[in-house]
């Protein structure tokens, strides 16, 4: 089951289970092993996925240890409720659409990078203040500038 969350609530799910996923072995992978407001993932990593048979059976390091990087066929083997699937690609589309078909997956946990990070940028714009008048229009601030055009 797909889940839209803030990089908070995803911490804390992810200190709830058994341990992570990471599906998706491209550059985004490694970006998000570089962004410290992640680290929390180290610890509960059990695997990395991803669908390229070029990149399967290779060792990819990440959050200071050496997976093999496995297909989906191998994650089936391991499935249970008390895991989380983190798809970390831009275009997550196909790979969702695959673990959503799959019976074996319909009670796992799946996040998405690229939703968290727009979550994230949600919450950074609406913690922006603003003045509001009554009908809800943000309204500009009274400033008095000054300006002399005249002569001494």
């Amino acid at each position: 089951m797909l889940k839209v969350c803030d990089n908070d609530e995803l911490e804390v799910m992810v200190n709830k289970c058994k341990g992570v996923y990471l599906f998706g072995a491209g550059k985004r992978l490694i970006e998000l092993n570089d962004d410290s407001s992640f680290n929390y993932l180290g610890e509960k990593v059990l695997g990395i996925i991803d669908n390229s048979p070029s990149k399967q059976n290779s060792i990819l390091r990440v959050y200071n240890k050496e997976f093999c990087i496995k297909s989906i066929d191998y994650l089936c083997n391991f499935v249970n409720d008390d895991i989380i699937i983190f798809i970390t690609p831009e275009h997550y589309e196909d790979i969702l659409h695959q673990l959503t078909s799959n019976t074996i997956f319909e009670n796992v946990t799946i996040v998405c990078l690229t939703h968290i990070q727009y979550v994230e940028v949600d919450k950074r714009s609406l913690a922006k203040t603003a003045t509001i008048n009554s009908k809800g229009d943000e309204k500009i601030p009274k400033i008095i500038h000054y300006c002399w055009f005249g002569k001494k």
